[in-house]
Parts: structure tokens; sequence; C-alpha cells
């Protein structure tokens, strides 16, 4: 069973984040999703996003999400 889903955003940016926005909106669900994005200082940080953008794993979503962001930055 899946307990979290994380999507490494460092290369993708703002455009990145709203599509992936649009993606787990569409899955709503109860398995938290966490973010890794740089900041303006190059600092790596981790967030979690709310509770509206908690999703339902399923084969379609983790699809997508490896081909917004690629499968070496999804787990």
């Amino acid at each position: 069973m899946i307990k979290s889903v994380q999507v490494d955003l460092s290369q993708t940016g703002q455009a990145g984040f709203e599509k992936l926005k649009e993606k787990l909106s569409r899955f709503p669900g109860k398995v938290p999703v966490y973010l890794q994005v740089d900041t303006n200082n190059y600092k790596r940080v981790q967030i979690l996003v709310g509770e509206n953008l908690y999703v339902t794993p399923s084969e379609v979503l983790m699809e997508e999400i490896k081909v917004l962001v690629g499968e070496n930055n999804f787990s």
C-alpha cells in the first residue's frame, strides 16, 4: 500500500507545479503528496501539499506524474 507520493519539481519549476496540481486534483484521496523544490538559494526543500491535493494513488496518476517530471524524480 502506498503511504505517500514524492515528486521532485526542481527541474520543472512553476509550470510543472501547475500541471501537477491539476493532475492531483483529479484523483482526490487520503494519501499525502510531498514536493521537492529548489529555493532561490538553491537549497532543496520538501513541502507537503494541502489536504485538498491529497490523492488516491492509481496506475493512471502515477504514469501521468512520471511523464510530467520523469521517472527519476518521482517515488
